[in-house]
């Protein structure tokens, strides 16, 4: 099995010799520094780019996405995740980094619609209904007013407001509709990405940065949809994720959507019944502080080696993870064929080596 770095901290050609030294093999993400580290070093390297940035040209209120309310909405540092422009600038860079010298392929990350985390407040998640959105889910042939209305009362249930009973038994259809759009929406994107790349050079690698598979289908990403297209899966399977925010962290999403259903099922019992049912993992007020066990990293990868393959199944995990060790072992009995981990730094990969975690992999 492979090991991956995300980064190379502040002195990368001394870090990628270290990663080199012990058994690693490719180093993502960073700028010619890291390219020059990777390369000299005997690393392969892959670039990382962001798919809906909401900077430059693009850092104006006219590119966030909106939500049920009519609210614009910045989450996890992107626009809506359909205009044009910002989707043909993505594409563009995704090109132009495949070009360069000393790449061995190109990840994407962030391609997909908010999450219940990826802001401080849920109403993110309520999104995209701006009138590129619309039109183009009504191209694709949804109602979008039946979307719209059924995304809306999911919003007032999960703030204390409206009828769980009623919802659940005449909103389902519009749901559907919106979960569905985002599906598509994303998948389109991303297809593009892929084909960008190898227009390039076939030979070049075409990575993501996905959100594991029991919560993929909340932000439109879809395994099945990708396996065709994406060289490397790489779900972030961050069990325990211990910062102030976390979009994408196993904790903070589930934290995030246990505390947003508790509204809309009208019973915190029947909300942590349903979460287990749909995740297989219990949920509580203290998810966020307490997170996941082992057993998370362990089923979340199979999953994934069961969508699209094991040797598509390249997880990225926590360098600073109190059971590191247990946790590569989790992905290696689940059948990855790499473990990539998030991200470079010095103390953590100093407790690392110490304690001989990367040494089973010889």
């Amino acid at each position: 099995m492979e090991l991956w770095m995300y980064g190379l901290g502040d002195k990368p050609q001394d870090n990628a010799k270290t990663l080199k030294e012990i058994g690693f093999s490719a180093v993502v993400g960073g700028g010619e520094a890291n390219i020059e580290a990777a390369n000299s070093n005997g690393l392969d390297f892959y670039h990382c780019i962001g798919a809906y940035s909401y900077s430059g040209v693009f850092a104006n209120e006219q590119y966030l996405a909106v939500d049920v309310n009519g609210k614009r909405q910045l989450w996890f540092g992107s626009t809506c995740p359909t205009k044009a422009v910002v989707r043909a600038k993505n594409i563009d860079d995704a090109i132009q980094k495949a070009k360069q010298q000393g790449v061995t392929g190109v990840f994407i990350d962030g391609a997909r619609f908010a999450s219940p985390a990826s802001a401080k407040s849920i109403d993110a998640f309520f999104t995209c209904f701006c009138d590129d959105c619309m039109q183009k889910a009504a191209g694709m042939g949804f109602d979008t007013k039946r979307m719209h209305k059924s995304a809306y009362e999911l919003y007032c249930l999960c703030h204390g407001k409206g009828n769980a009973a009623k919802f659940w038994e005449t909103q389902l259809p519009g749901l559907t509709d919106w979960f569905t759009f985002r599906r598509r929406a994303t998948t389109e994107h991303l297809i593009n990405f892929a084909k960008a790349v190898k227009s390039v050079d076939e030979k070049l690698t075409t990575g993501i940065y996905i959100f594991a598979p029991s919560l993929s289908w909340l932000v439109g990403q879809n395994y099945t949809d990708l396996a065709p297209y994406m060289d490397i899966f790489s779900p972030m399977i961050y069990r325990r994720f211990q910062a102030s925010e976390g979009p994408a962290c196993l904790n903070f999403e589930l934290g995030a959507l246990y505390e947003a259903l508790k509204g809309a099922s009208g019973n915190v019992k029947r909300t942590a019944a349903l979460l287990y049912t749909l995740f297989g993992f219990p949920v509580s007020s203290q998810t966020v502080q307490e997170g996941f066990p082992v057993d998370a990293v362990y089923s979340e990868v199979a999953k994934t080696s069961a969508l699209v393959g094991a040797d598509k199944a390249y997880p990225i995990i926590q360098l600073d993870d109190a059971s590191l060790g247990e946790s590569i072992q989790a992905c290696a009995r689940a059948g990855a064929t790499c473990v990539n981990f998030f991200m470079w730094n010095d103390a953590s990969m100093e407790d690392a080596i110490s304690n001989g975690v990367f040494s089973y992999n010889e």
